[in-house]
Parts: structure tokens; C-alpha cells; sequence
């Protein structure tokens, strides 16, 4: 799977989807990205995107198990597709003559992509704790270097500790 952390997670939940099913006893979920490729170096929020990459095997279980995977929820929101965009090669644009690109990089409207984060992290955090039966007090979020003002912002509107 690829794309940032949300490639991650939903590859984790298509593959508890398919131990649930039976379709699989074991699954290896792995992710992989090289954002620092698509980030202007010279842009003062690519310090928040970097490479990196991780692996987990989900395998059948008992609910009571340590590391049991609880509840998850997925989502996505195409009304703010134009937040993030790469223009260069892509749909808008295509390469320049001489084959490179004019513009390369992601580009993003940090604010609003911000403040979208946050609401969405909130609605998914509070579902999950919802299909899992559980209450936001005594919740922890994971740290994450790029999300950690995101998960700040989300637990100051939901009760949760970050």
C-alpha cells in the first residue's frame, strides 16, 4: 500500500476484512512511501513529509489477545481535492518540452488541509471508539511527527489524551 499513513491503515483494515471473512489466516500489510521526492526542499512545511516504511502480519485471533486489532473505520472526503495537488506530469499538466515537469511538487493549502485533518480525525476517532465500545476518557492517540499537531487538535475537541 502507498500514500502516507492512510494507505497503511486502510491496507490494515482490508486485511482484518479479510481474516473476518475467512479468507485468509494470516496477512502481511506492507507500506512504503517516497514523499521527500514530491515536497519542494525549499518549502517550510515539507519538514512534516519524509520517506519511510513498514510491515505487520495480522494473523487469526481471540478479541482478548494482546495486540488484537479492535475496531476500524474508513473514510475519505473528494470534496477537497484541490488541497493537495501535484500539477507537474500530472492532469493539469503535463510535462514541459525537454521532459521534465514545470512543477513537480505537492502543493497544498496547509490551513485548510489543517483544520480538514481535524475534523475528520475527530469524526473517525470518536466512530472507532463508538464501534469499539469504549469512551474517550483514558484514550491515548499515537504519536506521529507529521500529524501530531492534527491528533493535538482532535483530542482538544474529542477528550482524548495525545
Amino acid at each position: 500500500m502507498s500514500w502516507l499513513c492512510a494507505g497503511f491503515v486502510y491496507g490494515l483494515g482490508v486485511a482484518q476484512g479479510l481474516i473476518a471473512a475467512g479468507t485468509a489466516d494470516s496477512v502481511l500489510v506492507v507500506g512504503t512511501d517516497t514523499l521527500s521526492l514530491n515536497v519542494d526542499p525549499t518549502d517550510p512545511i515539507s519538514m512534516l513529509f519524509s520517506d519511510g516504511a513498514s510491515a505487520v502480519v495480522l494473523r487469526v485471533g481471540r478479541d482478548e489477545e494482546p495486540g488484537a486489532l479492535g475496531a476500524c473505520v474508513l473514510g475519505s472526503d473528494g470534496d477537497g481535492r484541490d488541497l493537495i495537488t501535484v500539477r507537474g506530469g500530472g492532469v493539469e499538466e503535463r510535462s514541459a518540452a525537454g521532459g521534465a515537469p514545470a512543477d513537480p511538487y505537492m502543493r497544498l493549502e496547509g490551513r485548510e488541509v489543517f483544520w480538514r485533518a481535524v475534523e475528520h480525525t475527530s469524526s473517525a476517532s470518536r466512530a472507532a471508539l463508538d464501534a469499539a465500545g469504549l469512551d474517550a476518557t483514558g484514550s491515548r492517540l499515537p504519536p506521529d511527527r507529521a500529524l501530531d499537531r492534527v491528533f493535538g487538535g482532535a483530542a482538544a475537541l474529542k477528550n482524548l489524551r495525545h
